[in-house]
């Protein structure tokens, strides 16, 4: 399991919006206690750079960011790299 999916015990979630963002917002209302690591202190709703958001495997920043809309059956997959030496 990753890091995410330790911290909130869920393997998959449903959670509706019409857009990224919207969706984020509602994750975080629910999980963001448990990952606070993974946030970003000086941008509110946002997660710090190593986490990625991918939109039916397509990375958002690529994409129209968390304004990016929602279609019926859209996947969003948080990514976090890990790194090191």
């Amino acid at each position: 399991m990753g890091p995410f999916l330790d911290r909130i015990k869920e393997k998959s979630l449903i959670l509706e919006g019409e857009t990224v963002g919207d969706v984020i917002k509602k994750f975080l209302i629910n999980y963001g206690n448990n990952l606070k690591e993974f946030l970003n202190p000086e941008k509110k709703e946002s997660f710090i750079s190593s986490v990625g958001i991918f939109l039916n495997g397509k990375n958002v920043e690529f994409l129209e960011g968390f304004n990016t809309l929602l279609g019926k059956g859209d996947t969003i997959a948080f990514v976090v790299v890990a790194a090191g030496g």
